[in-house]
C-alpha cells in the first residue's frame, strides 16, 4: 500500500463518519448519540491532519513550500468550519445546506491533497516511504 492509498482510504473513512453524523442528525437521535458520532468524525479529521502535518508536509515543504502553505491554510479553514459545525451539532441545528457545503470543501481539499502531497510522497524511494507509511498508519489507527 502507498502513502497516497492509505490517506485516500482515510478520506473515504472520513466521508463515511461524516455521513453517520448527517444520518444521526436527520434521525433526530439524542444529543449524546449525535455528539458521539460527531466526536468520532472530528477526532478522525484531527488525526488525519496530524499525520499529514507531522510526516508529509515538512518533507514536501522543502521542494513545494507554496503548496504546503496552501494546504496548511486549508487545514486551518477546515478546523474553523468544524468548530462552527460542532456548535450546530451540539444545538441539534445542523442543516442540509451546511452539510453539503462542508462536504464539498472537504472533498475539494482531499482532491487537492491527492494531486499534490500524496503523489509527491508516493514518488519517494521505497526506503523513505516505508517509515512514513508506518508513522501515518499509527496516527490514523493507534490501536492497530
Amino acid at each position: 500500500m502507498t502513502i497516497g492509498t492509505e490517506l485516500h482510504a482515510d478520506h473515504e473513512r472520513l466521508d463515511a463518519l461524516f455521513q453517520d453524523v448527517i444520518e444521526a442528525s436527520e434521525a433526530d437521535v439524542s444529543t449524546d448519540v449525535l455528539g458521539a458520532s460527531w466526536t468520532r468524525f472530528e477526532d478522525a479529521v484531527r488525526a488525519h491532519f496530524e499525520a499529514e502535518e507531522t510526516h508529509l508536509f515538512p518533507r514536501m515543504a522543502k521542494t513545494h513550500p507554496e503548496d504546503v502553505a496552501r494546504l496548511r491554510e486549508e487545514h486551518a479553514e477546515i478546523l474553523r468550519l468544524l468548530l462552527a459545525l460542532d456548535l450546530q451539532v451540539d444545538l441539534h441545528l445542523i442543516r442540509h445546506p451546511t452539510v453539503v457545503d462542508a462536504m464539498a470543501r472537504l472533498r475539494a481539499h482531499a482532491a487537492s491533497e491527492d494531486a499534490t502531497v500524496y503523489a509527491w510522497a508516493d514518488a519517494l524511494p521505497a526506503e523513505h516511504r516505508r517509515p512514513l507509511i508506518a508513522a501515518v498508519r499509527e496516527l490514523l489507527n493507534p490501536k492497530r
